[in-house]
């Protein structure tokens, strides 16, 4: 049996230092480490990926949750408010559209809007802006 196309091992056992015992055997020929590299290569792989899958799903999970929390958290990012005023400040009414009953602009909003303008603390004038 030819010294590269063995297993060691098959024959007897040599107790010097450096050489394999029987319960260690490496592959015949360099064909078979090829595809031993090749396997544990793809299994590296394999796990690379999925450890950018997993990256990127938990980046996903935190832009939603932050998307979420500018979108529910009051102050500044939102617009439309009514922001209490402390000090001195002027009312607006601001009524766009056409006035109708069954629009935005209605009789009941405006007086509405006027009536909490004039009922506010510290306000000194209004301003009825129509467009």
């Amino acid at each position: 049996m030819n010294e590269e196309n063995r297993w060691d091992g098959d024959e007897k056992s040599d107790s010097r230092p450096g050489k394999f015992r029987p319960g260690n055997r490496r592959p015949r020929s360099s064909k078979e480490w090829r595809l031993i590299e090749k396997l544990l290569q793809k299994s590296l792989d394999d796990q690379k990926s999925s450890r950018r899958w997993g990256i990127f799903f938990k980046s996903l999970t935190f832009i939603y949750l932050f998307a979420i929390l500018f979108m529910f958290s009051p102050g500044q990012w939102q617009t439309g408010t009514i922001k209490k005023e402390t000090g001195k400040h002027v009312g607006l009414v601001d009524v766009t559209g056409m006035i109708a009953a069954d629009e935005e602009a209605n009789a009941d909003t405006i007086v509405t809007g006027i009536r909490d303008a004039f009922e506010a603390d510290n306000s000194v004038a209004l301003i009825v802006r129509v467009n």
